[in-house]
């Protein structure tokens, strides 16, 4: 595969988004397309790794932080206003109108239409050749990112229509329910696991980029830690108290959800995953030898180039993004919350509070103080943010900005496209993982352990005994802005809680509401309870 490898890159953004209904458009006549087993492959599952890059652009980070307590888009003045959007997000107060709601939908159903396309391709080939055994492993790897589109959908959304074929019209799939969608996506993975491949997604090499038998794993991990969450549909009663199962299936034998969160989390191990002893490894601009990270986005300039994806432009103040040339934006900031968690401002804060967030002044690229409009040195202000500041230059500087990337100094365009890979899955969230299941389950000495082992790559305190709010902070520190905090918040039963700036909100917040566009344009599907009011 290292040989076609260029191929793939060349043109995996040739296709346009589509519908469900749509079929992708190649440039190569269809005899010629499909001629061999490696063209099958650029042109039926190759090319379906374009729709996965954008799960790092802004609208799935944005759904995943910003209602969240680690992450804040303050209202500076004018900037930020965008119609009380980022205000809607933090209080939780959105409606079905939010534009995110509707770009994430779609770009999951036409990631997902494109899967359906391939599938029937290549499912058609194999009937012509039902011999070839490289065909089962060609519909394994389609399966399992159209899994992966759906579980973000599910995460997201919870009653979804299930479409898994082009042959019916979308608006013909009933609308399923939370828990039928959550055990599709079980299923489909247990089955398809036996034909994936191992190799590590995050190195350069015959499956950079490419979902494997770990990447299948972390999958059925997360489901199975969020299994209470993801089969209790009357979430809108219950909130933060999910009444779903933990019933786990491996094998054919129920052996419970904390049990299995612990099996698919050794078999990651055994997979030759560990902790980078450098924990900022895992996201300067050479990225691709880490031992940790398990799914990455590939990212270079100049063969496969994602906008909107480099959170640094986001993050960083106008001042600090012009000493590198950078054209920042300067929005997304930390929290109280997240700084409190950290200890800012005590004797001995989290060493990842240095390591993720820049949190006073701040040095350019020749490692000297960065001048401010007024010429005093540039100043963050972590403790200043709120989710309405006025227009001063004083709170333009408030909140702590994320560092976790490294600024690539050889970034293209206003510092947007960089060489740095976005991290999908990571180790560390393994161990936590593990960690919860074993507190869960009651092994208190072995879920101590794991957490330790977390912290001590840092060479933070260790913990002499272990609660589960003590993982939630764990998790807020070890995995800050990755994209996993409302998702942790919601099985913790926290994510309705008051924050700074948010009041209590209610229960049926943790599934969003099927946009609005969405449901004008589809009769068959129905809105989720809250939001028909």
């Amino acid at each position: 595969m290292k040989k076609i490898y260029f191929i793939i890159t060349t043109i995996l953004f040739s296709f346009s988004a589509c519908s469900l209904d749509e079929t992708p458009i190649d440039q190569l006549p269809e005899e010629e397309a499909y001629k061999t087993p490696e063209l099958v492959y650029v042109n039926t599952v190759a090319s379906l790794y374009n729709d996965i890059r954008n799960l790092a652009t802004t609208a799935t980070w944005d759904l995943s932080e910003l209602p969240s307590d680690e992450a804040i888009i303050p209202t500076r003045g004018s900037d930020w206003d965008d119609g009380g959007i980022f205000r809607s997000l933090h209080n939780h107060s959105w409606t079905p109108a939010l534009n995110f709601l509707n770009d994430s939908w779609q770009e999951r159903y036409a990631a997902i239409g494109k899967c359906n396309q391939s599938l029937k391709i290549v499912e058609n080939a194999k009937q012509n050749n039902p011999s070839a055994t490289f065909y089962d492993t060609y519909i394994a790897e389609i399966k399992a990112i159209r899994a992966l589109n759906y579980f973000y959908l599910l995460d997201q959304f919870g009653r979804v229509p299930v479409a898994i074929t082009v042959d019916i019209p979308i608006k013909e799939v009933k609308q399923s329910k939370r828990s039928e969608v959550y055990a599709f996506i079980k299923q489909e993975l247990d089955e398809l696991l036996p034909f994936m491949a191992s190799g590590y997604s995050n190195k350069q090499g015959d499956y950079y980029g490419r979902m494997t038998k770990s990447t299948v794993y972390f999958l059925l991990a997360k489901l199975a830690v969020n299994a209470q969450v993801y089969s209790d549909d009357n979430w809108e009663v219950n909130g933060s108290n999910p009444s779903g199962s933990t019933s786990f299936t491996i094998n054919g034998t129920d052996v419970g959800a904390w049990v299995a969160v612990k099996h698919y989390c050794d078999l990651i191990k055994e997979e030759g995953y560990s902790l980078q002893q450098n924990y900022s490894s895992n996201f300067e601009v050479k990225n691709e030898t880490s031992n940790e990270n398990i799914f990455v986005i590939p990212q270079d300039p100049n063969l496969y180039r994602i906008s909107n994806v480099n959170i640094n432009n986001r993050t960083l103040h106008y001042t600090h993004g012009n000493a590198f040339g950078m054209g920042t934006w300067n929005g997304s900031c930390a929290t109280i919350e997240m700084m409190q968690a950290l200890g800012y401002g005590t004797d001995k804060p989290d060493p990842r509070m240095d390591l993720c967030f820049y949190t006073g002044k701040v040095t350019g690229p020749n490692g000297k103080f960065i001048t401010a409009e007024d010429g005093n040195d540039f100043e963050y202000l972590p403790l200043a943010v709120k989710l309405q500041l006025d227009g001063s230059d004083a709170k333009k500087r408030a909140g702590a900005r994320w560092k976790k990337y490294e600024i690539d100094r050889q970034f293209q365009g206003s510092g947007d496209f960089v060489h740095n890979d976005w991290v999908l899955f990571r180790y560390a969230d393994v161990l936590l993982m593990k960690s919860e299941a074993e507190l869960r389950s009651g092994n208190t000495g072995a879920a101590l352990t794991l957490i330790n082992e977390v912290r001590s790559r840092v060479n933070t305190t260790l913990l002499s005994s272990v609660s589960l709010d003590d993982i939630l902070k764990e998790r807020m520190l070890e995995l800050s802005w990755e994209m996993w905090r409302r998702n942790d918040m919601i099985r913790f039963g926290t994510f309705t809680k008051p924050i700074t700036d948010k009041a209590q909100s209610e229960p049926y917040r943790i599934v969003y509401p099927i946009p609005s566009d969405v449901l004008s344009s589809n009769k068959n599907l129905t809105q989720n309870p809250g939001y028909l009011k």
